[in-house]
């Protein structure tokens, strides 16, 4: 009983030294001293998280959170870069279509007539191209291209499952906590 009591005196002191340390953070914030704070309610609700199945809680945070959002979209982008290396294998076809215009003046003499003749032309051309390219063998380049964006995939996958697990855990910690501290104020 009188290891009980001591602990409890212990935890007072310990309880008054963090109130008096978080008045001075409180104070450095504002410059200004505090003054009294006010205290809890007497009849302070300490209703529990409703609905009060953890795992709903989780789907929720699962489905919500921007930064598994942002880390599903990694994982598209990862899936959409293999399909381009892919590509990379597939034959291509560009085409083209160049119109010019070329305008030509000049002074020259007849030898005829000894007079000067002038000469003013434009002349308009079209060309139209065509280009299919078969790849053959380019040294295992476009193959470690797949591979790699494979791997890149892999990793992106891995990326999204950690968050994912670390979404859920930090749900249910919380859920409990807040659990907890209602038990603990009562």
């Amino acid at each position: 009983a009188k290891a009980q009591h001591d602990t409890a005196v212990a935890n007072v002191i310990t309880a008054q030294n963090t109130l008096d340390d978080n008045r001075e953070a409180l104070r450095q914030l504002t410059d200004k001293p505090p003054g009294e704070l006010r205290k809890l309610r007497e009849k302070l609700p300490l209703d529990k998280p409703t609905p009060e199945d953890p795992e709903q809680w989780v789907g929720v945070a699962v489905e919500r959170n921007p930064a598994l959002e942002s880390y599903a979209h990694q994982l598209e982008a990862a899936n959409a870069n293999i399909n381009t290396a892919r590509a990379g294998h597939l034959p291509t076809l560009n085409g083209s279509v160049v119109y010019t215009k070329n305008p030509s003046w000049g002074d020259s003499r007849s030898t005829f007539d000894d007079e000067d003749f002038h000469s003013n032309n434009e002349r308009w051309s079209t060309t139209v191209g065509v280009t299919l390219s078969v790849p053959i063998f380019s040294g295992g380049y476009t193959q470690s291209r797949v591979r790699q964006s494979i791997y890149n995939r892999d990793a992106a996958q891995d990326q999204y499952e950690l968050q994912k697990r670390l979404v859920e855990r930090s749900t249910r910690n919380s859920y409990r906590a807040v659990i907890a501290g209602a038990s603990q104020v009562e």
